[in-house]
């Protein structure tokens, strides 16, 4: 505070972790393992009750021990380290949590991250030289070691962890909750449970690691039955969609997906309208009565324009047929953005990353007194409004 007063300033050195989907600074530390499981834990739970707050988080976390395989390599190194570790630091201070001394050796201004390393002590090991952490000297522990780096790399162990658990949770929820559901509405009208289906699709997202915002623009019409016309990512884009849109919605199912196991039973019970894959006139013309009875119900329809999920994060072109539908039909248009679908599963890889999921729903467009001429001006206005906001995510995430 007295150097605040007089003014006196002091260059220090900044700490940068680059990740998968942005940059993290720090001019204290960065940790992985045992020291940030604290952290957090403590913050979470702990954080009102002070240092001793901080010390119970440590002895839950000893119970909860992990020792992780984190391969890495600093500098110059030739070779991935993959050794099991209790934890590794990089700092910048000497002390961790205010009181423990994990890098004595540590200076905020030579131009070196401090690099601190602890091999897989057992909890009994850990209980008897915890003290040290305290002072020190758990740098001369034998399981301990230390260096001076400008440059460490780490592959991606603990997030692929993360997302094989995120796999199994959120599908163990899908294939147990989801025939409930639909068994349920074998005996009650489906909308009369309506609720329970958006939690059902929110625990999805939730299991998945996703964060569903929703933004509504001024002119979203949420009484008038529609056509959601989205960019496709990813497989959770329905579940995405589900939860934003405040309406009883379906949506349109390419044909071969009622045929995968269990999940196209699932699927025809819930009442998607299937898309023929091959456009023979009788398919075309059942597929538009489907749709007629959906909306004369009060059903919205989810339609994915461009008939197939994105590679680059970047909208595809749209297909002509949901608009022809809308207006020969005179069903309005809402245009849905994704944003952060990208970040969070991409399509041909199999991680999932926790991420902000933010669904705009656009003002509503009117269709009624369209031609077929108009169709594709009608198609590309829409491509325009849904490509705008992921196009400023995209900028803003590349630095642009």
């Amino acid at each position: 505070m007295q150097a605040l007063l007089e003014g006196r300033t002091r260059t220090v050195d900044l700490l940068r972790l680059t990740h998968a989907t942005g940059e993290i600074y720090s001019f204290n530390l960065l940790s992985i393992g045992f020291t940030a499981d604290v952290a957090v834990l403590t913050n979470r739970m702990f954080k009102p009750f002070g240092d001793l707050g901080y010390l119970l988080g440590v002895f839950v976390r000893v119970v909860q021990l992990r020792r992780r395989s984190m391969a890495l390599r600093c500098d110059d190194d030739a070779e991935w380290d993959e050794g099991r570790s209790l934890f590794l630091t990089f700092n910048n201070s000497k002390y961790t949590g205010g009181t423990m001394l994990i890098a004595p050796h540590a200076d905020a201004s030579d131009g070196f991250i401090e690099f601190v390393r602890w091999g897989p002590i057992g909890r009994l090991g850990l209980l008897r030289t915890l003290p040290r952490l305290y002072d020190g000297s758990h740098i001369q522990h034998p399981l301990a070691s230390r260096r001076a780096v400008r440059h460490v790399e780490l592959k991606e162990a603990a997030p692929v962890d993360v997302s094989a658990l995120l796999w199994v949770l959120s599908g163990l929820h899908f294939f147990i909750v989801a025939p409930s559901l639909v068994f349920l509405g074998i005996f009650l009208d489906m909308r009369k449970h309506d609720w329970l289906q958006r939690t059902f699709c929110r625990r999805i997202a939730f299991l998945s690691g996703a964060r569903v915002e929703v933004v509504r623009s001024a002119g979203f019409d949420a009484s008038r039955t529609s056509f959601f016309m989205s960019n496709h990512v990813n497989l959770f884009d329905p579940f995405m969609l589900y939860c934003a849109i405040p309406q009883f919605v379906r949506g349109w199912e390419l044909e071969s997906h009622f045929k995968i196991p269990a999940y196209g039973w699932l699927m025809k019970r819930f009442g998607n309208v299937p898309v023929p894959d091959v456009r023979r006139p009788s398919d075309l013309k059942r597929m538009w009565r489907l749709t007629q009875d959906a909306v004369d119900g009060g059903t919205s329809l989810i339609i994915f324009p461009e008939a197939k999920r994105t590679r680059d994060g970047r909208l595809n072109e749209f297909q002509d047929g949901g608009f022809r539908v809308a207006q020969q039909l005179g069903i309005p248009i809402v245009p849905v953005s994704l944003v952060g679908s990208f970040q969070h599963h991409r399509t041909g890889h199999w991680m999932l990353w926790p991420a902000k999921v933010t669904v705009h729903l656009h003002d509503t467009i009117e269709t009624k007194g369209l031609t077929k001429e108009d169709v594709p001006a009608l198609r590309e206005r829409v491509r325009a409004i849904v490509a705008a906001p992921v196009e400023e995510s995209l900028r803003k995430e590349s630095g642009e």
